[in-house]
């Protein structure tokens, strides 16, 4: 399929560049339909940069937060039809917040993790919860907001002695692998 899109990245552009949004939903998507979003969890998207084999290979960005819109993704795939030219196939996702690929991890932290860490200090739970397909960047995002988190927790004074307990899983395919 790689090589259909490299044949037809030109038009690839043309169409993404002439395509209109149509109005967004105001209710995030869900397996189930719609659910409206839950003032209790926030669904966040990262968009990483292509990887420099990618732009080597000179494959396009496929997926764009919309600017006049506030977390809504833009999702276009080139659809290869049984007659005729390579066709575009849009679609929107809303969530809570997107970030684009030059969003730092950061902003990430100080907008959705920072939030949590005093719930977590003064006793209570914030469970981050990361997921995508192998080389989305999970890994990448996580490993910063970890140390951030530990910086943020265990940084700056602190009158009584306390326990802090993090838990890491990460499950891929069948396993499960943990550090506690």
């Amino acid at each position: 399929m790689d090589q259909y899109i490299l044949e037809n990245v030109d038009r690839f552009h043309k169409l993404v560049q002439r395509w209109k949004p149509q109005p967004a939903s105001k209710q995030r998507s869900s397996a189930q339909g719609f659910t409206e979003s839950n003032p209790n969890m926030i669904v966040a998207a990262r968009l990483r940069v292509l990887l420099k084999d990618e732009l080597d290979l000179g494959l396009p960005q496929a997926v764009f937060p919309r600017p006049s819109v506030p977390g809504v993704l833009d999702i276009h795939e080139l659809k290869r039809p049984v007659r005729g030219l390579a066709e575009l196939r849009s679609a929107d996702f809303r969530v809570d917040r997107a970030y684009g690929p030059d969003s730092t991890t950061e902003e990430i932290y100080t907008d959705i993790v920072k939030p949590l860490v005093p719930w977590a200090r003064s006793g209570g739970i914030g469970t981050l919860f990361a997921y995508g397909q192998t080389g989305s960047g999970k890994t990448y995002t996580v490993s910063r907001l970890e140390k951030l988190v530990a910086d943020e927790l265990l940084g700056g004074e602190h009158s009584e002695q306390r326990t802090i307990t993090m838990a890491m899983i990460e499950l891929a395919g069948n396993a499960a692998y943990g550090k506690f």
